[in-house]
């Protein structure tokens, strides 16, 4: 999916408003700026929900260091299925799966013809986006997954998402019971400037306290295509690539070392964007 889509901005504007939909532009054209925000009480527990934690289990990268690279945690040998929505310009992610683990991917986005994925061994195209509805050009998750697996399939499975700010709109609406029979989950998030509005900071709680009661971030990477900006003197990427892994699988988990973070840029013209302290303090 291309994140170069007017909708997208008009998306921002009718949905958050003016000033989430002008930072929002300020941090794509890489001007700095710090969004002073009077409910620190929201922004604080916004705050909390984007900590990092280690767990029991070592992190593996993936990728080529470049757009399209991420950060799983090594229980591969138990995924079952990979399910990747929104495809870019390459599926080194979902190729390793399948000749390193044999895991299979089902790859979805209506936006694209899928001539990348034609022919590839253990990687499926299903022409359309994720959505709350289902029709001619979109799908919902639970239907989606319906469509790839029989019920009793439908567990111990990957979810990778790059939908270029749809998620903005879906991720709260999903059942937690259809998120629990995912293990891992890469989620790429995009314009957190979002939370520059009312409806934005109430928007992203409802998005990561949904995602959290069953789930524990375990790496974020900021995307460097845009540049971060500050909220409260906080610095906060407007786009950022996080795992989560589900607590099923968690024995022990302590904050995270940021000495452990990977080195590597979604693009080569800017430089890496290093995530501030609070994501490390318990």
């Amino acid at each position: 999916m291309k994140i170069y889509n007017l909708k997208k901005y008009i998306n921002i504007f009718f949905n958050f408003g003016f000033f989430a939909l002008l930072f929002t532009l300020l941090s794509k054209f890489r001007f700095n700026f710090n969004i002073k925000i009077k409910n620190k009480k929201k922004i604080n527990e916004f705050f909390n929900l984007l900590k990092i934690y280690q767990t029991n289990y070592k992190l593996l990268k993936i990728g080529n260091n470049h757009d399209g690279t991420y950060v799983v945690p090594n229980v591969l040998n138990k995924i079952n299925y990979c399910f990747s929505i929104g495809v870019g310009d390459t599926i080194i992610f979902e190729n390793y799966l399948f000749k390193k683990y044999r895991i299979k991917s089902f790859l979805a986005d209506n936006t694209v013809t899928g001539e990348i994925i034609r022919k590839k061994k253990g990687l499926f195209f299903i022409k359309k986006n994720l959505s709350i509805n289902n029709n001619k050009k979109n799908i919902t998750l639970r239907n989606l997954l319906n469509k790839c697996l029989l019920k009793k399939d439908q567990k111990n499975l990957l979810l990778q998402v790059d939908i270029e700010g749809d998620e903005n709109y879906i991720i709260h609406k999903l059942d937690n019971k259809l998120l629990d029979k995912f293990s891992v989950m890469i989620f790429e998030f995009h314009f957190l400037s979002i939370i520059s509005s009312k409806i934005g900071i109430e928007r992203l709680l409802k998005i990561f306290k949904k995602i959290k009661k069953n789930f524990t971030i375990v790496y974020i990477h900021p995307n460097n295509v845009f540049t971060p900006f500050k909220v409260n003197d906080s610095s906060l990427p407007c786009l950022a690539e996080i795992t989560f892994l589900n607590n099923k699988l968690i024995k022990n988990k302590k904050i995270f070392n940021p000495n452990n973070l990977f080195n590597f840029k979604n693009s080569k013209k800017y430089k890496q964007i290093k995530l501030d302290q609070f994501h490390f303090i318990d």
